[in-house]
């Protein structure tokens, strides 16, 4: 991952800021172990070149746990992601400095943070608007004139055609005795462990995995199944004190496995029981570890090109986002599972009338499809570019 980002941020080392003059810009302030938060500081910020090309960005990278706030120009607009970006924000409580908040659902801690300041801008995605997420005291944060809607999350997916097929060809390349057919593609993408808005965590489990290996099985044989586990696959592992989740810090660093090469034991036990069901099938496992090329763009632009089936995780607002900026969304199947919490639910639900996605529900039994609605919606970029760019002139 750390390959990865590199060769898309200019990372600022954080020790520098106190001898360099800081320039009025939009400073994005990205965790880079988090790959679906990246992807939406990426999105967000070409869409600002592209609507304010003289607009200054830059990206400044924090690393897990750390909440120490980076300096910044005092007219510049902080952007934060997700749980680490709140307890940033926080930092900024009771301060008059810019800064934009963007999540992909409601947490605990939007409650505390709402002060009526129009300086700081918070940005959830509409579908929380539907339905009693949260208890009515959470729910009267929605009337808060700091929240901004969107229609979806952000994602960088729309503007990396150039990147996203030279990514396919170092996929190709690396599995070309299999792929040189040019037969469509089966793609699972695995569900990770995910969070609440409490911020505890709902484990998507090798029980789980092995549910839908089932599922996968029932599939035709005859075109290749590449397998992608993510970051989240597998993080977490029940801790030998008081039964808590841990993080496995032994997960994706290398393969765990050496039948089936998997990095985590979600990806294996998936892995396991698809061999097992249908041993003549061509698998391609495309696993995540860490500091190394990820080909998950590559692997949606072949899909792209090829054709076939697309399986998403629905608990991964950014995948769903993605499949729907590259025009995939009519070839996958977005699946349920276990590890979902209600806003993701709200989410898949969300996108099904939307955009016709067929969706499968935890038995795996493909949900009835209800009214669909036509009417066209402003991305989740340009809603939050167009902000940006107002809260930078103030």
């Amino acid at each position: 991952m750390k390959h990865f980002c590199t060769l898309i941020f200019s990372f600022l080392s954080l020790g520098l800021f106190a001898k360099e003059p800081l320039e009025k810009s939009i400073d994005f302030v990205v965790d880079t172990s988090r790959r679906g938060e990246i992807s939406m500081a990426q999105g967000v910020q070409k869409m600002l070149q592209k609507k304010a090309p003289k607009i200054k960005t830059r990206y400044i990278e924090i690393k897990d746990g750390r909440t120490k706030l980076p300096a910044s120009h005092k007219e510049s607009v902080y952007v934060f992601f997700g749980q680490p970006g709140l307890k940033l924000m926080k930092k900024l409580k009771g301060q008059n400095h810019k800064a934009v908040h963007i999540a992909h659902l409601l947490f605990d801690m939007h409650q505390d943070l709402l002060d009526g300041n129009n300086q700081k801008l918070f940005f959830l995605p509409a579908f929380l608007k539907t339905g009693e997420l949260h208890s009515p005291e959470m729910l009267n944060i929605k009337k808060s004139p700091q929240i901004r809607w969107m229609n979806g999350v952000p994602s960088n997916m729309a503007f990396e055609h150039e990147a996203g097929t030279s990514n396919m060809k170092t996929f190709l390349e690396k599995h070309a005795k299999i792929l040189k057919n040019k037969k469509p593609v089966t793609v699972i993408l695995l569900a990770g462990d995910a969070e609440k808005a409490d911020g505890s965590v709902t484990q998507f489990t090798t029980e789980n995995a092995e549910k839908l290996a089932k599922k996968v099985a029932e599939l035709s044989p005859e075109n290749p199944l590449i397998v992608m586990s993510g970051p989240r696959t597998g993080k977490y592992q029940t801790g030998k004190k008081e039964g808590k989740l841990v993080i496995d810090k032994a997960a994706h660093t290398k393969v765990l496995f050496k039948d089936t090469g998997a990095s985590d034991p979600v990806t294996h036990a998936f892995l396991k029981k698809v061999k097992s069901l249908s041993p003549e099938r061509t698998v391609i496992l495309e696993d995540f570890i860490k500091g190394k090329t990820s080909h998950y763009k590559g692997v949606f632009h072949l899909l792209k090109e090829r054709g076939g089936q697309l399986f998403v995780n629905g608990e991964s607002n950014s995948s769903i986002q993605d499949a729907i900026d590259l025009g995939l969304i009519s070839q996958a199947h977005i699946y349920r599972h276990g590890a979902m919490n209600p806003s993701h639910h709200f989410n898949v639900s969300f996108v099904k009338a939307r955009y016709n996605a067929r969706v499968l529900a935890q038995d795996f039994t493909l949900e009835p499809q209800g009214k669909i609605n036509h009417k066209k919606v402003r991305s989740p970029c340009e809603t939050v570019a167009g902000e940006l760019i107002m809260l930078f002139a103030r």
